[in-house]
């Protein structure tokens, strides 16, 4: 997960306190996140991911990258996500 540093100020001080990013982001700072584009792959594991993921060296992940804007318009996060290949279910809404 990457945010600017000099938007969000004392962000890691809040982080304990809020299980969720959008909150956190609402709550201390008035931005509402709003989702611009998701990139959904399957590419093979590396070896960092494979250790933590437990999984072998010669598997598929699930990579998942995505930009979120506030309510401006101005991009405020990136994110990478990574899921084990054989446990997943996408569902999509509009």
């Amino acid at each position: 997960r990457y945010l600017p540093l000099q938007r969000f100020p004392d962000l890691l001080a809040h982080t304990a306190e809020i299980q969720s990013m959008a909150q956190l982001l609402q709550t201390h700072y008035g931005c509402d996140p709003v989702r611009q584009a998701t990139v959904v792959s399957i590419r093979m594991v590396r070896s960092p991911d494979a250790k933590l993921l437990k999984i072998p060296l010669n598997r598929s992940i699930l990579l998942v990258q995505a930009i979120n804007s506030d309510q401006h318009g101005e991009m405020i996060e990136y994110t990478v996500t990574r899921f084990r290949g054989d446990g997943v279910e996408l569902m999509v809404s509009h």
